[in-house]
């Protein structure tokens, strides 16, 4: 159900940027994160776990003009990769293809906040909502969700290149994710970012 919705607000977003956005703008790139979570698994025990997830990252966002140093963004985090999980308790050891959809609205101020100007160095500020998944099944026999959804607090930086005629930089990003539930996903992550 929340994924049929997603997929809906999606198509939103992607009709509203596509009609009334002023640049569009696309980053490629490489993140990590870390989620720790509450399992719990019949008999066995109840305890922390901890996932690492190493991921590729696709980033359009449309900016609207606020005045001429900043601007807000709306814009599609995608990402998939590979996750890892070791915990005895658990009789975890495994790795597992993971992904994660979300959704950003960020303030950006400096470089890539505008059409192309000679700033070189910017930041951004934001909120998003994001949905991870897996595919790991080792808790089958247990009632734990191997998903999360929850509001994602963003920030970083962009450096432009110098003397590049394309606007072309890099984003370093951080964020945390809350999770509901019981599992209660906590994650927090950080991305390197090719801006062209």
């Amino acid at each position: 159900m929340f994924k049929k919705f997603l997929l809906v607000v999606y198509a939103c977003l992607i009709l509203v940027c596509a009609t009334q956005g002023q640049q569009l703008y696309h980053s490629v790139g490489l993140g990590t994160f870390f989620q720790q979570a509450t399992l719990y698994r019949p008999i066995i025990a109840q305890g922390e776990v901890r996932f690492n997830h190493l991921h590729a990252m696709y980033f359009p966002r449309f900016n609207f003009q606020v005045n001429e140093p900043s601007s807000i963004s709306i814009g599609a985090p995608l990402s998939f990769g590979a996750g890892f999980v070791n915990n005895d308790i658990f009789e975890l050891k495994k790795t597992f293809f993971s992904y994660d959809i979300g959704i950003a609205l960020d303030y950006n101020i400096g470089y890539h906040a505008h059409p192309p100007t000679d700033d070189k160095f910017g930041f951004y500020l934001g909120l998003g909502f994001s949905y991870a998944g897996s595919a790991l099944d080792t808790l089958a026999d247990s009632k734990n969700k191997q998903s999360s959804a929850g509001m994602v607090f963003r920030g970083g930086i962009r450096v432009g290149f110098p003397d590049s005629e394309k606007n072309r930089g890099i984003t370093i990003g951080t964020f945390y994710k809350t999770g509901g539930g019981f599992e209660k996903y906590k994650t927090v992550g950080i991305n390197v970012l090719f801006d062209f």
